[in-house]
């Protein structure tokens, strides 16, 4: 959903997907490896902005912004993230 003519959008994301963990844990010297597999639900909110930095728009800086949810089982994760690039 983009803010009138800005180059700023504001998106939304649903959707479902498969998580795969193999861990290794250690307790004093006893190793034990643990692994699973199950499908998650994912949901999250952010904002994606790609201003131009030439006059032509042939190169453009990104700046992105979110927060996603994963449902996996009993387990609820909260996931931020943020990146700054270039666009050629």
């Amino acid at each position: 959903i983009p803010f009138g003519s800005a180059p700023v959008m504001f998106y939304g994301q649903v959707g479902v997907g498969f998580d795969y963990a193999d861990t290794l844990l250690t307790i004093d010297q006893n190793k034990t490896r643990l692994g699973g597999a199950k499908f998650l639900f994912q949901y999250g909110i952010g904002i994606r902005a790609r201003p131009a930095l030439t006059k032509d728009g042939s190169v453009r800086l990104t700046i992105r912004v979110e927060a996603t949810r994963f449902v996996r089982g009993y387990m609820h994760d909260m996931y931020f993230a943020g990146a700054l690039g270039l666009m050629f």
